[in-house]
């Protein structure tokens, strides 16, 4: 390439990083943890590589193609700004929805995006599960926001200690990827909930007996949405 297009692809590359940049940096004054920049980065990193910039982490930049007359930068800030405020209305939302501080709204939908699964079910799961209390402990055992049990979560990360279960990161991590693991398994939202609820043996042997496993759980969760 010529040396032209080259300082050109460079000052690309700088504008995209510089764009990142910009918005990790009010997680970063803030405090918030790696887990929660990263999964912040993720939509962000999304906006950029549709645009065509397939190494955008690494600063290298391919062109897009020309789809208009603003510059290609104007289009990268445009829909990294786009990003960013779909992602403050929805945290903002929830939050208002259910009567949640931003904090916390802010965890569980960086945590539901991070594990893959759909935001509105993982606020409500949490409804159902502790109303959103982080200290919530069950009759049986299950500790936290998602009411996760310490023997799962020890089956989920052997390094992971019941005091860890009180930590709300840590809580959402293991208790959206477990009904990630299950939503894989069964290949039903329906079926996921009702082993996270009741355990996938018991979902076994009732099912193998030829009866519903249904008890009114999955109905909770999902209110009137499909199943």
């Amino acid at each position: 390439m010529g040396m032209m297009e080259s300082v050109m692809r460079k000052g690309r590359a700088f504008r995209a990083r510089s764009m990142l940049a910009r918005c990790l940096r009010p997680l970063r004054r803030s405090g918030a943890r790696r887990t929660s920049a990263a999964a912040h980065a993720l939509p962000v990193l999304a906006a950029v590589a549709s645009l065509g910039f397939e190494h955008a982490e690494a600063g290298i930049l391919h062109d897009p193609p020309v789809t208009s007359g603003l510059s290609r930068a104007t289009h990268g800030e445009l829909a990294l700004r786009e990003s960013g405020l779909r992602r403050t209305e929805t945290i903002r939302g929830y939050a208002d929805r259910y009567e949640i501080g931003w904090q916390l709204s802010e965890r569980i939908y960086d945590a539901a995006l991070y594990a893959g699964i759909d935001v509105d079910l993982a606020y409500r799961l949490v409804r159902v599960e502790s109303s959103f209390k982080r200290g919530a402990i069950g009759p049986a055992g299950s500790i936290g926001v998602t009411q996760v049990q310490p023997n799962t979560a020890r089956w989920l990360d052997p390094n992971v200690t019941r005091a860890d279960l009180f930590d709300v990161e840590t809580n959402l991590r293991l208790g959206f990827g477990y009904l990630r693991m299950l939503i894989d398994r069964y290949r039903s939202t329906r079926l996921a909930l009702l082993a996270y609820n009741r355990g996938p043996g018991t979902i076994k042997e009732v099912m193998a007996a030829g009866e519903d496993p249904a008890n009114g759980y999955a109905a909770r969760v999902l209110g009137g949405r499909n199943r």
